[in-house]
């Protein structure tokens, strides 16, 4: 059988390390299909920032290499996957994720990974993947660009927490953190988004029992810290009870013990009602009301619209008179941000 390894590094916070999430569905999504079971062998994940050559030591004969790319590892994957190309060259390096350019794949091999990247993955990477190893068992040259198709029915995911993808990786000495989809996509065209893509607008939600049930096993497995991926959580309206989910599992449990999201943009009524939720729980690491700027200029230039002044002010004195903590995020350099402006921002929310 071939052997596959799949890598996504993060970085460890004293004991607290992320479950691999990325790369954990493209396992499950491929140990689903019968003839990957024949022909393939999926061996440890790679999630942990070691020294580059500890890890291909260790690796045995891959013949595929999947690597889930975001900035805090962009340039540790590159080295990874340059010794990996010395010591195994017939291997099959794929790279994917938000951080590989959407530029031409003859610019970005011959650029950005020069001699060690065979395979370029846009957009979701579970098929894509598959797709990979399919074409690698049929000898069909697939060097270069690979775009997925878009999945409008997400249910064809198993979910790597529910089929033991992490399982064997739990009596690691860490406290574990994990994320979890409970949809993709988002209806907001911000340019500055990785979520900004029209190919990305359309909402798609993951089936509710799923979810709790993978709920369920993070408070079975004490998992410290649940990192929620949505672009807007609170936008649908199945995310309250869900979140009361969340809540009651803690209390059976003891775990998750804290909750992050990114919440809906135009944070409202829906927001505040589930962060009240999360906040008795003990469970808020803060609710976001966010602007990214203040000046209308700019605001147009990267296609978002924002909470409106007033409201902000009454949402936030709602908050602190409940106590809930809140925060707020401005992004520095902006299209048609000037110092000026931006500072006159920081004044407004000051001020607010």
């Amino acid at each position: 059988m071939r052997n596959v390894y799949l890598v996504q590094v993060n970085n460890t916070f004293g004991d607290n390390c992320f479950l691999p999430y990325s790369v954990g569905l493209i396992q499950a999504y491929c140990q689903s299909l019968d003839w990957v079971n024949k022909e393939y062998c999926f061996k440890e994940l790679i999630y942990l920032r070691e020294r580059p050559d500890a890890i291909v030591e260790r690796m045995e004969n891959p013949d595929v290499v999947g690597f889930s790319c975001y900035i805090w590892n962009w340039e540790f994957n590159k080295v990874l996957a340059k010794k990996v190309r010395e010591s195994y060259p017939g291997c099959l390096i794929v790279f994917g994720g938000p951080h590989v350019p959407k530029v031409p794949v003859t610019t970005m091999l011959q650029e950005s990974t020069p001699n060690y990247v065979d395979v370029v993955v846009h957009h979701e990477g579970e098929v894509a993947f598959s797709k990979t190893l399919l074409d690698r068992c049929r000898r069909i040259s697939n060097d270069g660009q690979l775009s997925s198709f878009r999945m409008s029915d997400l249910s064809m995911l198993p979910s790597p927490y529910l089929t033991g993808i992490f399982d064997s990786m739990l009596d690691a000495p860490y406290r574990f953190h994990a994320s979890q989809e409970t949809h993709r996509g988002c209806p907001y065209f911000c340019s500055f988004c990785d979520w900004g893509s029209a190919v990305m607008t359309k909402v798609r939600a993951f089936d509710g029992d799923r979810l709790i049930c993978e709920l369920v096993w993070m408070g079975q497995n004490k998992i410290e810290l649940l990192y929620n991926c949505d672009a807007n959580y609170g936008l649908l309206p199945r995310d309250f009870e869900l979140t009361k989910a969340m809540v009651s599992v803690k209390e059976q449990y003891g775990y998750p013990q804290t909750f992050r999201a990114a919440y809906a943009k135009n944070s409202n009524q829906k927001i505040l009602d589930i962060s009240r939720v999360v906040y008795r729980a003990g469970m808020s690491k803060g609710t976001t009301l966010s602007f990214q700027s203040l000046d209308s200029h700019t605001l147009k230039e990267i296609k978002r619209s924002n909470i409106k002044m007033g409201d902000f002010k009454s949402l936030l004195a709602i908050y602190r008179q409940e106590g809930i903590p809140t925060y707020t995020e401005l992004i520095l350099g902006l299209p048609g941000e000037t110092y000026e402006s931006f500072t006159s921002g920081i004044e407004q929310l000051f001020d607010a």
